[in-house]
């Protein structure tokens, strides 16, 4: 029963929009990735690494959010981009 309700919520998601889904799959992707690199280097932090994949992830979810018209989550997503830019461009310029 809980599975079926689940697997309900999924295809009414992608129903409602499919490109938005598509998008927002693509970000979770790539945080999920980022987020690995992150644990996986803990110890010797390679930014040049997972800030990428942020980036992509968190562009990824400001255009899905902006489509969808959750305020919240544009400014939140709007945030994240915004840290990942500076951190790539500090990281690409070393300032």
């Amino acid at each position: 029963m809980a599975l079926q309700q689940i697997k309900n919520y999924w295809i009414d998601s992608f129903l409602e929009n499919p490109t938005v889904f598509w998008i927002e799959m693509l970000a979770t992707i790539s945080v999920v990735i980022g987020s690995f690199l992150i644990a996986y280097t803990v110890l010797s932090l390679e930014p040049i690494l997972f800030i990428p994949f942020y980036l992509f992830g968190s562009i990824c979810s400001l255009i899905a959010a902006i489509i969808r018209r959750a305020v919240w989550v544009i400014v939140m997503t709007s945030w994240f981009t915004a840290m990942n830019v500076t951190g790539l461009l500090r990281l690409i310029l070393g300032y």
